[in-house]
């Protein structure tokens, strides 16, 4: 069982962490990283597209979540699990399984919940009369302010959403929660995405909008018709991780703490679908050699534990590099780590 062998979060503090607790691999990671070698079998281009883009995703998300851990915040051992996501792949003939972390800052787990999301909603969006795209902004608000406002908004779209219900005039439709921070101003600015049905409705939404929330400015709203780009649109990212100038991780952990346990889809007169990654994911690659194999994260891609081969021929490119370096361009002070939360967590393979 997959389960068994792979360890997906910091155990007790002072104890070591395994990410494989069953004795397949005998080889060590430096060891592995030296036998690394091509595939022999290439899977078909759309296989291989779609497992380079999981290592770059993962090479990325990796670099992020050791940076976001070192900030020693409330999340520091959420962000220390990321680093497991995926670090082991099981395959068996065309199916690969592996342990994900399910959280928001992981890329890797963005890119399986985005395909999911589309997947689920797509077709119910689509099926709007008169699908309009509205953005409900309300005044920035500072660090300590965040979480509490998000909730206020929350509160504030559903007393507007009880109206219309009251009213016999139900919003049909799916609202996204995103945040995003501004250096200039060094405080932040969350906001609702919504792709609604009907004009009428989009633009009742927005005058009870202005009309409750204090300080929105009916000039900061807006609205437009809805395509096919405007849903796609609406399930990207929930905050930018890349700024022009470097990634400020002190303000996307800010983001993370305020939206931790809370709801970034919400349906409207549509069927809900889980934002969750399931800890256990398996995926079907019709044409991909069919082995059987344990592939190790080292670096930059999976390797085959017993041949050395890498899954996907991953290379940083110079864009990842930049992003990657851009996550040092705030220096932030580290606090000192109570004795009682030292991590002293080596990663090794048990033979």
């Amino acid at each position: 069982m997959i389960a068994q062998r792979y360890a997906t979060g910091v155990n007790n503090a002072n104890k070591e962490v395994n990410f494989l607790s069953s004795p397949v691999v005998s080889s060590p990671l430096d060891t592995l990283a030296q036998l690394r070698k091509p595939l022999q079998n290439q899977p078909s281009q759309q296989a291989k597209k779609t497992l380079y883009k999981r290592a770059k995703a993962k090479y990325i998300s990796n670099n992020l979540a050791l940076k976001l851990k070192d900030l020693r915040s409330d999340l520091e051992r959420s962000y220390f699990r990321t680093f497991g996501c995926a670090s082991t792949l099981e395959q068996k003939g065309e199916k690969i399984t592996g342990m994900y972390c399910n959280n928001r800052w992981c890329l890797v787990c963005n890119r399986i919940r985005t395909a999911k999301l589309i997947k689920g909603y797509m077709q119910p969006l689509s099926e709007l009369n008169d699908p309009y795209f509205v953005t409900l902004t309300t005044p920035n608000v500072g660090e300590d302010e965040l979480r509490d406002h998000i909730k206020y908004m929350t509160r504030t779209f559903t007393k507007i959403k009880d109206m219309h219900r009251k009213a016999k005039q139900p919003i049909k439709g799916l609202r996204k929660t995103e945040c995003t921070h501004s250096k200039q101003r060094n405080n932040y600015n969350p906001h609702f995405h919504i792709i609604v049905e009907g004009k009428q409705t989009a633009q009742a939404i927005i005058s009870q909008w202005v009309n409750r929330i204090e300080g929105a400015n009916i000039e900061a709203q807006d609205m437009r018709p809805a395509d096919e780009n405007s849903i796609y649109e609406l399930f990207k990212y929930f905050t930018k991780i890349q700024y022009k100038g470097g990634t400020n991780l002190k303000a996307l952990d800010t983001i993370f703490q305020a939206m931790r346990g809370l709801r970034t889809f919400q349906p409207m007169g549509i069927k809900k679908v889980s934002e969750d990654v399931e800890e256990i994911h398996s995926e079907i690659y019709e044409e991909i050699e069919k082995r059987e194999a344990l592939w190790l994260w080292c670096e930059d891609d999976w390797i085959d534990t017993a041949t050395g081969e890498t899954l996907t021929g991953h290379s940083p490119t110079e864009a990842a590099k930049e992003i990657v370096k851009g996550f040092d361009a705030y220096k932030h002070k580290k606090p000192p780590r109570p004795p009682e939360l030292s991590l002293n967590t080596k990663f090794y393979i048990k033979n």
